[in-house]
């Protein structure tokens, strides 16, 4: 499980930072059909940014899908 995490965090970190940004989630979710404003984009970005570095790593973006999808991700 932890290849597909990898995975999908490449595909979602397209300036290859190393890290998510705001935009890049807002972006994943526009092309996932998820329609959320800039302001929901951003709240959601903030909860899942537990260190307050204004970036997700990967180990909060696993914890943010994990509880986001609960059950359909092991």
């Amino acid at each position: 499980m932890k290849m597909k995490f990898q995975a999908a965090f490449k595909a979602i970190d397209t300036n290859k930072s190393g890290f998510i940004e705001c935009n890049e989630l807002e972006a994943v979710l526009k092309t996932l059909g998820v329609t959320l404003s800039q302001e929901q984009v951003r709240s959601v970005f903030k909860a899942a940014d537990l260190n307050g570095d204004d970036k997700l790593s990967i180990e909060e973006y696993e914890k943010l899908v994990r509880k986001a999808m609960p059950g359909t991700v092991k």
